[in-house]
């Protein structure tokens, strides 16, 4: 008998016409009943007690689009022995396996895999090039700083020197003349200092400007190379026997993976960057895990990085959109951490293709963190029913997994 992995193989190269895919309601509709006799009683089992990602906050308060209470909770309850073990002899009578475990085996597809791998690299050479744009944007205005500075100390060495023939004329004493003639001498070898540094920065603004031009041209277009990659996906599991809205699912995996490697990849680059915009020093990079028991559940998360001179978190984001506000959920996973670190404040600072940045911070509000934490607690306790009750545990597996095939 074929293992998952050999199945899967088989239909995503397949030799005949594959049957239609049932939908995922038919499949509901036709699946064996599982009887609660079948499993150990929940009185037997230990209190479970969820251990919630602040991450996962957002999808299980409905406050994540992209991320279902569903998908949040198959994953925390699996984290739990127990219930693990429950969810696999469950799958088992039932003959059903997690998408989680569909989308492993369809990604090994040698297809798939050189297809990321060359997507991956073609992500990395478009924000390679979208960092030199953004160095040469920095060149540039250090240049203006400094072109600044040079025209200040020219005024000052210019008025140095009216200061001088006034004293002449008036014939003010030798040593207070003298004094306003060692003040020219001065402020005119400042001049030529700074002149000389604004060169050096021309110079340098220069070669970077041409470093940003020649990767512009040769740069991809990150979406279309996404989008090629998930129409490899696609093709790979047109003839997979599953319901159509798994191989959409599977299509927006493919997607998300590309963009998840993509912004965890860049949060360094962007952290040095806010770092240098706001003159200040971010410590603790993705060292720094929380946690926080709160009775029924504990909260555990680990920050992108903190600001000590401004008692801040601060999360980084490389975003392949530019949205015209910060993601609703990023907002929830900021408060999250505020309320975990007990800081005033936070900040998150975005990237997007085209080289711009956005930093936005937010106050550590009483009254959001409340309603935060009542829509967290209803999540929670429908979480502890689910440990409990076997009928309301199926629902969710059933929404997270397929017929076996």
């Amino acid at each position: 008998m074929y293992n998952l992995r050999n199945r899967i193989i088989k239909h995503v190269f397949p030799t005949s016409k594959a049957k239609i895919a049932p939908t995922l309601d038919e499949m509901t509709l036709t699946m064996p009943i599982l009887q609660l006799t079948d499993l150990p009683s929940h009185k037997s089992m230990s209190t479970f007690k969820p251990v919630v990602a602040a991450s996962q906050v957002a999808a299980l308060i409905g406050r994540n689009p992209y991320n279902t209470f569903n998908d949040a909770a198959m994953t925390i309850l699996s984290k739990d022995p127990v219930i693990k073990t429950r969810i696999t002899e469950m799958l088992r009578k039932t003959q059903r396996t997690q998408l989680s475990q569909v989308k492993t085996e369809v990604f090994r597809a040698p297809a798939i895999v050189e297809s990321k791998r060359v997507t991956e690299e073609a992500v990395k050479k478009a924000d390679a090039a979208t960092q030199l744009k953004i160095e040469f944007t920095h060149a540039k205005e250090a240049v203006r700083v400094a072109a600044v500075e040079v025209a200040t100390v020219q005024a000052e060495a210019v008025e140095a020197e009216t200061a001088v023939r006034v004293a002449i004329e008036t014939h003010a004493p030798a040593p207070v003349l003298e004094k306003l003639k060692e003040e020219v001498v001065a402020k005119k070898a400042e001049a030529a200092v700074v002149a000389k540094k604004v060169e050096k920065l021309e110079v340098e603004a220069t070669v970077k400007k041409v470093a940003a031009e020649t990767a512009a041209k040769d740069a991809p277009n990150i979406d279309e190379v996404i989008a090629k990659h998930v129409e490899v996906v696609r093709q790979a599991v047109t003839n997979l026997p599953v319901p159509a809205e798994v191989k959409v699912m599977l299509e927006k995996e493919a997607n998300g993976d590309i963009v998840k490697a993509r912004g965890n990849r860049d949060e360094n680059l962007i952290l040095d960057a806010y770092e240098k915009t706001e003159n200040v020093v971010v410590e603790e990079r993705n060292t720094r895990h929380l946690r926080l028991d709160m009775g029924k559940y504990v909260i555990t998360g680990r920050t992108d990085g903190w600001v000590a001179s401004k008692n801040r978190v601060v999360d980084a984001k490389n975003r392949q959109r530019k949205w015209p506000t910060v993601p609703v959920y990023d907002i929830v996973q900021l408060r999250v951490y505020m309320k975990m670190i007990g800081c005033p404040d936070s900040e998150i600072a975005e990237r997007f293709t085209d080289g711009t940045t956005r930093n936005t911070v937010y106050t550590n509000d009483p009254k959001e963190w409340a309603r935060i934490q009542s829509d967290l607690e209803e999540a929670v306790e429908r979480l502890i029913e689910m440990s409990q009750d076997e009928t309301v545990l199926q629902r969710v597996l059933n929404a997270n997994t397929v017929a076996s095939f």
